[in-house]
């Protein structure tokens, strides 16, 4: 029996990016800690020139994708993520994993733009696997991340329908993201001014983030909800130009590629907004619409996990994990590796636990950060862990008790970027919730 080929699209900042000299983008916990330290520097490295549209930079501007980041990825307040070591370590395990391809690609740049440029990648590759014996007949797997979803939608509706297999979503947010918005007009990190004025010059720069803003009604005002181009958002309308969103189409199409959705829920996410004189102000819930049995991955919401013309969430997967560790998280590498083999997923796992974790992005070194869990069981054995990105405990497990509306923690951190999570303790299988705080200013 033949194997299909295997390409793995990262999200937002999930590639490494480097210009003639060096490694502009990646993960190491020095490189993200100098470009916070540093942010000046950065902002020159990555900022975009205005107008650029679906195009390609040219000059200084230009950088090369040179591989998948491995290991956790940053811009705090922004996105970050916990790279993608562990997805290809299990897709590795896979039968024929010489079939499995990485699509690196400039995350800076359009859906529209990196989508032709996997077109032109998968058609290489495919051509290649389809040389081997016994696999002439093979056809597309995309196993996609965040913002990976996108492009691979779009690949997939057009010129790859006929060759695409199946589309395997992580995260993605197909009807755009809230969080893009507070990155247009500037709330990423209040906490501390000059990296959160650094962080929206830089994001506004980016086509990528334009692609992300919502696309529903997410706008609320006293004549109901309307869409962001609908409305003049201060500091938004006329830095973003409106366009089309391909990857959003009409629906599922019968006779295309299947397409599977993965998602994250019970975390805290905005997924509205209200704006007046005094500026915008975010609210993690809908008026008319009850999602608060999911709530979201703590940046997408649970309805944007699917395309356009889905009338339910049922037809998406979730799991109580935030969207940074939705990719390397061992119970979603588990279904991922079902629907890449083409296995029915049916009821594959029992009941567990489900943690929901609220917690500042960025907060001042020495200064108490606040942190929340909520279970759907009470009194469990949470241990909370912190480490940093080369996984170095600072100091012991703490364990967490039930007080009042769920369970409490407030560590002191020093200065640098820091990974934060709790776990159940003396449970099998663990449970286990966590995201990069970065302590800065």
């Amino acid at each position: 029996m033949g194997h299909d080929l295997v390409v793995v699209v990262p999200g937002l900042m999930g590639s490494v990016l480097r210009d003639d000299q060096r490694e502009v983008w990646n993960r190491s916990a020095p490189s993200v800690w100098a470009g916070l330290t540093h942010h000046r520097e950065m902002l020159h490295l990555l900022r975009l020139p205005e107008g650029i549209g679906d195009g390609e930079p040219e000059g200084p501007h230009r950088l090369e994708p040179c591989g998948l980041v491995q290991g956790w990825h940053v811009l705090p307040g922004l996105w970050a993520g916990a790279g993608y070591h562990r997805l290809l370590r299990r897709l590795s395990r896979l039968p024929a994993p010489q079939r499995v391809v990485a699509f690196a690609y400039d995350w800076r740049l359009s859906v529209a733009h990196n989508a032709a440029k996997l077109a032109v990648r998968v058609q290489r590759e495919l051509e290649r696997w389809r040389s081997e014996p016994g696999e002439h007949e093979a056809k597309v797997t995309l196993v996609c991340h965040s913002m990976g979803g996108l492009i691979a939608a779009t690949f997939a509706a057009g010129v790859g329908r006929e060759i695409t297999r199946r589309v395997i979503t992580i995260g993605t947010p197909f009807s755009g993201s809230v969080k893009a918005v507070r990155a247009f007009t500037g709330h990423l990190a209040p906490a501390v001014p000059r990296l959160n004025d650094t962080l929206a010059e830089l994001a506004s720069s980016f086509p990528s983030v334009a692609d992300l803003l919502p696309t529903y009604r997410c706008v609320r005002g006293d004549d109901g909800r309307k869409r962001l181009d609908q409305v003049d958002v201060p500091t938004l309308t006329g830095r973003v130009r409106w366009r089309p969103r391909p990857w959003q189409g009409e629906g599922p199409a019968s006779g295309g590629p299947t397409m599977i959705h993965f998602g994250g829920r019970r975390q805290p996410t905005d997924l509205s907004l209200t704006f007046d004189a005094t500026g915008v102000t975010y609210h993690p819930d809908l008026p008319d619409l009850d999602v608060s049995a999911l709530a979201g991955d703590g940046t997408v919401a649970p309805f944007s996990c699917l395309p356009a013309g889905h009338d339910s969430t049922d037809k998406a997967t979730y799991w109580p994990v935030r969207h940074s560790g939705l990719q390397s998280d061992p119970r979603v590498l588990d279904h991922l590796v079902d629907a890449v083999n083409g296995i029915d997923l049916g009821a594959a796992l029992g009941p567990e636990p489900e943690l929901s974790l609220t917690l500042p992005e960025v907060v001042r070194p020495g200064v108490p950060c606040p942190i929340h869990v909520t279970a759907d069981v009470e009194d469990l054995p949470l241990r909370l862990h912190i480490e940093d990105l080369h996984g170095r405990p600072l100091g012991p497990p703490t364990a967490l008790r039930l007080a009042g509306d769920g369970y409490h923690a407030a560590p002191v951190l020093p200065g640098g970027v820091w990974h934060v999570s709790v776990r159940t303790s003396g449970i099998s299988p663990a449970t286990e919730v966590g995201d990069i705080v970065v302590a800065a200013g």
